[in-house]
């Protein structure tokens, strides 16, 4: 057989140095190991740190953007709310108007109310554009009968009240057509809560 000078304690030690030595082998591959899979959770933590903040920077985002579409809701429900307001009031405002107007051509009235009708409709209710023409018509009509009266210096009573019954008539109509318009304005602001 073969022969050896390599003695029993000699044959211990070189197995104890090998298991030893690959036990420290096994010991630096599993420490790798370790190593690496604390280096992947760590990336993989940064990773979901960086998605959480992403996803909390989106919902933020949806959430303003969603208060903002609320908001814009409902101020323009506000402002359609005015516009209607407005065109209830218009005949009796014209027929207040009417009466100073009539017996002082320099009396004091609202001169910006029909722009304030118009810029709220211009705004906030551009398919009434076709409606507002016709508002503006029956307005330059009355309009027109105030300039009338206004070409007499000193109108008389019977002319005042030929006049009038031509303004009665020019509200009527107003009024009406103004009926018509909120009914317009509350069936869109109806619409609007069920969009």
């Amino acid at each position: 057989m073969f022969e050896s000078n390599i003695s029993g304690l000699d044959t211990i030690i070189i197995a104890c140095v090998s298991a030893f030595g690959g036990y420290l082998g096994a010991y630096f591959k599993k420490s790798a190991e370790i190593s690496s899979m604390s280096d992947n959770i760590k990336e993989l933590m940064s990773q979901q740190r960086k998605i959480t903040e992403a996803t909390e920077s989106v919902k933020q985002d949806i959430e303003h953007q969603v208060w903002r579409k609320k908001e814009q809701e409902l101020l323009k429900r506000e402002k359609m709310e005015e516009f209607a307001i407005l065109c209830i009031e218009l005949p009796q405002k014209l027929s207040d108007e009417y009466s100073k107007r009539t017996i002082h051509k320099n009396a004091d009235y609202d001169r910006h109310y029909m722009k304030k009708i118009i810029l709220l409709q211009s705004l906030y209710l551009p398919k009434f554009a076709n409606d507002m023409d016709s508002l503006m018509s029956l307005h330059q009509r009355y309009e027109a009968l105030v300039a009338e009266i206004h070409k007499h210096t000193r109108p008389s009573l019977p002319y005042l009240e030929s006049k009038l019954a031509e303004f009665v008539k020019v509200r009527t109509e107003l009024e009406c057509f103004s009926a018509f318009i909120v009914g317009k304005v509350s069936t869109e602001i109806e619409n609007m809560g069920h969009a």
